[in-house]
């Protein structure tokens, strides 16, 4: 939708300018600390924590610009609907999960991470019945993954159970680590 669209074009412009302001930041560090005499190794190294934000920032929102720019490719209105959901959930998510680094850097007001928030659940929500087939379209089987989690039927507690029952760990009352390594320990007198 038209509100989709525009969310989706904010939260690449967010991570954008979030990415440049880290790329600023982490220069602004590095030339300071070549001002107060430092080789460029050791600026470099001093710098290292700004580096590394600038990096991850740059990594963020080349992964949001690549996933956006998935959805200008031809293909299926379902499909798209879905992958839109998708990348507006990921850069969200990304913005809530940084939001200290977002609210210190960015025009992100306590208010607007309040709608963020909300979004993501709205999203969440949305996404749930396409779950399954998200998975499934990797064409991983549940026995590869060791999965008691994924069929959409529900049922997840009955199956959390029956793989526990069945679990080597759970053949015997007491494993053979409690008399190996912390029987001793536990009758100790310390």
């Amino acid at each position: 939708t038209a509100r989709d669209h525009s969310n989706e074009q904010k939260c690449l412009s967010e991570h954008f300018s979030f990415s440049c302001l880290q790329l600023a930041s982490a220069s602004r560090e590095l030339s300071s600390q070549i001002s107060r005499g430092l080789s460029h190794p050791e600026a470099w190294n001093s710098s290292h924590p700004w580096l590394i934000r600038a990096a991850k920032a740059h990594g963020e929102y080349l992964i949001v610009r690549g996933f956006a720019d998935i959805l200008n490719k031809p293909m299926a209105s379902s499909l798209k609907e879905v992958l839109h959901k998708e990348v507006l959930l990921y850069a969200l998510w990304r913005i809530e999960q940084c939001s200290g680094d977002f609210l210190e850097t960015i025009t992100l007001t306590p208010s607007t991470l309040q709608d963020i928030h909300s979004l993501v659940s709205e999203l969440l929500t949305d996404l749930r019945p396409e779950a399954v087939r998200i998975v499934d379209a990797f064409s991983h089987h549940d026995a590869t993954l060791r999965s008691t989690l994924g069929s959409y039927d529900g049922d997840v507690y009955r199956r959390l159970f029956e793989w526990a029952k069945n679990s080597p760990l759970n053949k015997q009352q007491v494993t053979d680590g409690y008399y190996k390594h912390l029987r001793g320990l536990l009758k100790a007198k310390l």
